[in-house]
């Protein structure tokens, strides 16, 4: 029988940044900020009887703003993980947390509207959705226990 030895090396977080202050996670936060706001002009555009064309660009700017969301608290709750006396990690984790608070907050609207949509509209839609189907059908079984939009806006603050 062949035994192999593991030995136990520090995780490298550079495939998602060099460092908490690093450029690119500065680069990372004002695209996010610019991407939100690019975001936040779509709400006019949500309505029932939108179609196709409208509403899979809309889905798939949401889907980049997570995506690099997920990507930035991701490094920054590895790198606090690491070593959770680093109070520079947990400072810059606090931060993150913040900062992505404030980003959901600002792009709540939508699913709001969609767990909101009637199930008309919304079959229609996700019928042309494609790989999103899934995620819109999950998004609308929490419809029942969704609250108004300022009171999400609360319990999203409450969280951090």
């Amino acid at each position: 029988m062949i035994t192999e030895t593991f030995s136990q090396t520090r995780w490298s977080l550079a495939d998602l940044f060099d460092s908490h202050d690093s450029p690119e996670v500065e680069a990372a936060l004002k695209n996010l900020e610019e991407m939100v706001a690019d975001f936040e002009v779509s709400r006019e555009r949500l309505a029932p009887e939108m179609g196709e064309e409208e509403f899979l660009p809309v889905i798939k700017r949401y889907e980049e703003i997570n995506e690099l969301a997920y990507r930035v608290y991701g490094f920054a709750n590895l790198q606090f993980t690491a070593n959770t006396q680093d109070q520079v990690a947990l400072a810059f984790l606090a931060r993150i947390e913040q900062t992505l608070t404030e980003l959901q907050n600002r792009t709540l609207f939508f699913s709001l509207w969609w767990k909101g949509l009637d199930d008309e509209p919304a079959q229609r839609l996700m019928a042309v959705s494609g790989d999103y189907r899934y995620w819109l059908e999950e998004m609308r079984h929490f419809k029942d226990y969704t609250l108004t939009e300022p009171e999400e806006k609360i319990i999203n603050i409450k969280d951090v």
